[in-house]
C-alpha cells in the first residue's frame, strides 16, 4: 500500500470519527435528522477508507454502495448486516435531506448513531492492520 492511500484511509477513519462526534452532538440537542445525516457521513468515510485498502474509489454514494456490496459484502469479508445498516443510512439521509414532511424521531436517530458507530468500529478494526 502506498504511503498516500495509507494517509487516505487515517484521513477518512479520522473523518468518520468526527462526524459521529457531531452526530451525537445533534442528537443530544433534538435534531435528529442532522444526526441521522452525520450518522450516514460516518459510515460513507468507514466504508471510504475500507475501499481505499483495494484500490477502489466511486465519486458518487451509489457507486460506493456498489462497490462495498460487491468487494466486501458479497465475499463475505464483512458481514451482510452491514449492508443492510449502510443501506438504511443512506435512505435515512436521502429522507431527511430531501423529502418534505418526512422526519426523523429521536428513537430512530438514536438506533443510526448506533448503527454508523458499528460500522466505524468495526472497519477501523478491520483496516488497522494494513495501516500499521
Amino acid at each position: 500500500m502506498s504511503e498516500f492511500d495509507r494517509n487516505l484511509i487515517i484521513h477518512r477513519l479520522n473523518r468518520a470519527d468526527e462526524a459521529l462526534l457531531e452526530a451525537k452532538l445533534l442528537l443530544d440537542n433534538g435534531f435528529a435528522n442532522g444526526a441521522a445525516g452525520k450518522a450516514y457521513y460516518a459510515s460513507f468515510y468507514a466504508v471510504s477508507a475500507l475501499l481505499t485498502t483495494k484500490n477502489l474509489f466511486s465519486k458518487t454514494h451509489k457507486g460506493i454502495r456498489v462497490l462495498f456490496s460487491k468487494h466486501f459484502i458479497e465475499s463475505g469479508i464483512i458481514p451482510r448486516s452491514f449492508a443492510t445498516s449502510f443501506a438504511n443510512l443512506y435512505r435515512c439521509r436521502q429522507e431527511g435531506d430531501y423529502s418534505d414532511y418526512i422526519e426523523t424521531d429521536i428513537e430512530a436517530a438514536t438506533v443510526l448513531l448506533s448503527d454508523a458507530q458499528d460500522i466505524v468500529n468495526f472497519i477501523r478494526t478491520f483496516v488497522q492492520p494494513l495501516i500499521a
